[in-house]
């Protein structure tokens, strides 16, 4: 997943369209929130919340109620990118000449 983000980040770069700036600013946060999402998911949990990882930076503890968050920052996300692909992204291919199927 990370790399389709970077990817993505990339492509909308090479548009060089300020349209695209709410879409790029939530691509660089699903990047943050995946890289978080995979540093929990990748280590090993243990009774109590207590987290083991071989990754810098990852948590110590993690409870229920942050998983539970962390899950509805990724939905939340993953809502606004999907907005900015028809406030944003289909009607700047739609000037450009392409033929978007929505």
């Amino acid at each position: 997943m990370g790399q389709k983000l970077q990817l993505a980040q990339r492509i909308i770069q090479g548009f060089g369209s300020k349209e695209l700036a709410p879409l790029s600013a939530a691509l660089d946060e699903a990047r943050q929130l995946f890289d978080r999402r995979n540093t929990i998911v990748h280590s090993q949990i243990y009774a109590g919340g207590r987290v083991v990882s071989n990754r810098r930076g990852a948590p110590r503890r993690v409870t229920p109620s942050e998983l539970t968050e962390l899950a509805d920052l990724v939905f939340a996300c993953k809502e606004r990118i999907f907005s900015n692909r028809f406030k944003c992204v289909l009607p700047l291919l739609t000037r450009l000449g392409y033929q978007v199927d929505a």
